[in-house]
């Protein structure tokens, strides 16, 4: 059993990607000029469903700290309040008006454009880039057929679309993962690529066997939670761990609407 940690609270996340950096400088012979990376993505996450942000309710004690150690963006918004255009902005570092990717006009994002996409610059740079989560961006002509992001990376880890709660019942790329809930399966991949003396996963794409040591690596982890399609289709499965199946089921009468919800 996990003991109670990071919870995001279902039901009240809104309508846009709240999301979080993470970058580690660890201890390596790059630490000074190229940094490893860590780029952590949450989805359709309110800016105020964290302790540290006033939520009286759920508790986020890792992401606090995270906040109180680093720094913390407390006057930042949004321009373009859903996923695929968020996560466009994301890659490329332009606003939605820019880059003109939107899921809800069937839009792709060239290839020249994805060239120009931080993995791809960071890949030039020499860094071991991996991928691990949820891509909602469809990349070149064919979109999600393309192949072009999975092979854009050093170590693909990934679904198309929303992963649900259970990603291995949808993807067949987390099949030979030995978890079945979404945060596990990731963290199984994520672990993976930290730690791949023994070789990468089975599932995992990859261009070798291992990270190697001499590299600077930029890992981007793309969360489908607490997105609602990953939320929403959460059974409570006897094999679920103890952490989804009690924790706030006593306070559901606590949780109210934000302010701004219209």
């Amino acid at each position: 059993m996990r003991s109670l940690s990071d919870v995001s609270l279902p039901g009240i996340f809104g309508a846009f990607i709240r999301f979080s950096i993470l970058v580690l400088a660890l201890k390596t012979s790059f630490a000074a000029e190229r940094p490893n990376i860590i780029f952590i993505l949450t989805d359709d996450q309110r800016y105020d469903t964290l302790s540290i942000t006033g939520d009286g309710l759920v508790r986020t004690p890792h992401l606090d700290q995270l906040a109180a150690d680093g720094v913390l963006f407390s006057n930042a918004s949004v321009n373009s309040a859903i996923c695929t255009p968020s996560r466009a902005c994301y890659f490329l570092g332009q606003y939605e008006r820019r880059h003109g990717v939107n899921f809800n006009s069937g839009t792709f994002m060239a290839s020249e454009a994805w060239a120009q996409s931080y993995p791809l610059k960071l890949r030039e740079a020499g860094y071991f880039t991996g991928y691990v989560g949820k891509n909602h961006v469809p990349i070149g002509e064919q979109g999600y057929q393309s192949g072009i992001i999975e092979d854009s990376f050093d170590y693909w880890y990934a679904g198309h679309g929303h992963l649900t709660f259970y990603p291995k019942d949808r993807h067949e790329i987390f099949q030979h993962a030995k978890a079945d809930t979404q945060l596990e399966v990731l963290t199984e991949g994520i672990q993976n690529f930290l730690n791949s003396a023994d070789g990468f996963i089975t599932g995992a794409k990859s261009f070798l066997q291992e990270r190697p040591d001499d590299q600077p690596f930029a890992l981007s982890i793309a969360l489908n939670l607490p997105h609602g399609s990953s939320t929403g289709s959460m059974q409570m499965r006897p094999t679920d761990d103890a952490l989804y199946r009690t924790t706030y089921r006593d306070r559901l009468g606590e949780i109210t609407f934000p302010s701004a919800y219209v």
